[in-house]
């Protein structure tokens, strides 16, 4: 866990904010080109498919629109396109390295 310190001036007073973070390994591999696939390609449609769910539940709820999740889904699509894109020119016995991490910011 790391902390980081912003240092914030608020008129005369000097307020010191403390963000935690946490960082994680979410894939730390070597993968031939199937499994590559199907580890990147399961990740982004998990994402997708939350985005996916966020907009329903709040269209169902109260008939507003999700601009954020939208624009996501959007941004995940492309993603998936040129990964895809980048997969489908390697040969099929090419082994990939994977490092995915992620940073949890606690606000």
């Amino acid at each position: 866990m790391k902390n980081l310190t912003d240092n914030l001036t608020s008129g005369e007073e000097n307020i010191t904010k403390t963000t935690e973070v946490h960082e994680y390994t979410l894939i730390d591999g070597d993968f031939d080109l199937k499994e590559s696939r199907e580890i990147l390609i399961n990740l982004l449609n998990s994402k997708i498919k939350f985005h996916n769910q966020r907009i329903f539940g709040l269209t169902v709820r109260s008939g507003d629109k999700d601009n954020k999740s939208e624009k996501r889904i959007l941004e995940l699509s492309q993603t998936m396109s040129n990964l895809k894109a980048m997969l489908d020119s390697l040969e099929s016995d090419s082994e990939l390295r994977i490092d995915a991490n992620i940073k949890v910011s606690i606000k």
